[in-house]
């Protein structure tokens, strides 16, 4: 009977392993965690949770998955979002399903200063990625995977697959000695001359994605990559508004403006994607 339960197991095990393997959404919704530090924005409190994606979640990914079969402007993504909706943990999230199940699969995930790449900040994007991987069952990790031979920092290597996830911080160098599947820019809008960066990308990847909520601060960079301001050929784009978040409801975005109200130009940008809010100069 023993014999029987583990064979059954192993089935079970190959079997969702495939499954997972081919709908992203799947492996996330049934797999995923994601931490929230935040105590009263679910009805589940705060700590690891289960990552139940929302639709728009879903949706962001889908289109990621699509410029990954384009060719041209289509093949690079711009994703202009609003505060609180996860973006940057679909992304993480994204990245650790492909090193999992695809190959090749090599991404570069760049912000603006190293620490926000990787450190033990849970705000970072690799420790994003260090929750949902060690949140996974043990048998959907890679066999033999060691943290201390496998995970370096700004690294992270698949012993199965040799699939890697390496991270940079915004310099203009940033990426051009890689070679990788695809690479993102995270809060894109902040970085200074984030062109330099985007174009010394361009011979390192065929798909390029930059990911921001909106600010003029430190120049039209990102703005323009959206807009396609400037451009013969722009970027494929991808909107997320506060709405399409279902914890956002009516109550929230008021609550918001209030907590906002010492400079509305602030909720403006962060909340309702404006880019100009406060920023006559530009």
């Amino acid at each position: 009977d023993a014999q029987e339960s583990r064979g059954l197991g192993d089935v079970y095990k190959r079997q969702e392993r495939y499954y997972c393997s081919q709908d992203f959404a799947y492996w996330l919704t049934i797999y995923g965690t994601i931490f929230e530090p935040r105590t009263d924005r679910n009805t589940l409190g705060g700590g690891n949770l289960p990552f139940i994606p929302f639709a728009k979640q879903i949706e962001l990914v889908r289109k990621r998955e699509w410029c990954l079969t384009q060719k041209g402007p289509d093949a690079d993504l711009v994703v202009s979002k609003t505060r609180d909706v996860g973006a940057s943990w679909m992304t993480c999230a994204f990245a650790l399903w492909g090193w999992l199940y695809k190959h090749p699969w090599n991404v570069l995930l760049i912000s603006r200063r190293e620490d926000m790449v990787d450190s033990k900040n849970h705000r970072s994007l690799f420790s994003k990625i260090d929750r949902m991987f060690w949140g996974l069952p043990e048998w959907q990790r890679p066999a033999g995977y060691d943290p201390d031979k496998h995970r370096q920092k700004l690294f992270m290597l698949n012993p199965e697959n040799h699939n890697e996830l390496a991270g940079e911080s915004t310099t203009s160098k940033a990426g051009r000695a890689d070679r990788v599947t695809w690479a993102d820019i995270d809060e894109a809008a902040f970085v200074p001359d984030l062109l330099d960066i985007w174009n010394g990308i361009a011979a390192t990847t065929s798909h390029r994605s930059a990911t921001s909520t909106e600010h003029l601060g430190e120049g039209p960079d990102f703005y323009n990559l959206r807009t396609g301001t400037d451009m013969e050929f722009r970027p494929a784009l991808f909107e997320i508004d506060y709405w399409d978040n279902p914890f956002n409801d009516e109550h929230y975005i008021e609550q918001e403006r209030v907590r906002y109200a010492s400079r509305m130009a602030d909720f403006e940008r962060e909340i309702l994607r404006n880019p100009h809010a406060g920023d006559s100069g530009w």
